[in-house]
């Protein structure tokens, strides 16, 4: 979405409640561990994050307006990042 951004070598996922969570991360070749995980599935209930949603090439992401409000309640950088994705993609 954005260059600014810089790679954490982590990547969570939102997705909903109906997922077969132990099927996708078969199908993806990941597998549980308690420690040191570079990826993490958040399960919701709420639409809200999902709607607006858009498909890049295969992938589903998030809308601007969505990826601008968890951006800037994430800590590290988020608000900063935030600020960025403000001015290059939202226009105010």
């Amino acid at each position: 979405m954005a260059p600014f951004a810089t790679d954490s070598g982590r990547l969570t996922l939102l997705v909903p409640p109906l997922t077969i969570l132990d099927t996708v991360t078969r199908q993806a070749g990941l597998s549980p561990v308690d420690e040191g995980e570079t990826v993490t599935f958040l399960v919701t209930r709420e639409r809200t994050p999902l709607l607006f949603r858009r498909r890049i090439d295969d992938t589903w992401v998030a809308s601007d307006i969505q990826l601008y409000l968890d951006l800037y309640a994430w800590p590290q950088r988020g608000k900063e990042q935030a600020r960025h994705l403000r001015a290059e993609r939202l226009g105010f």
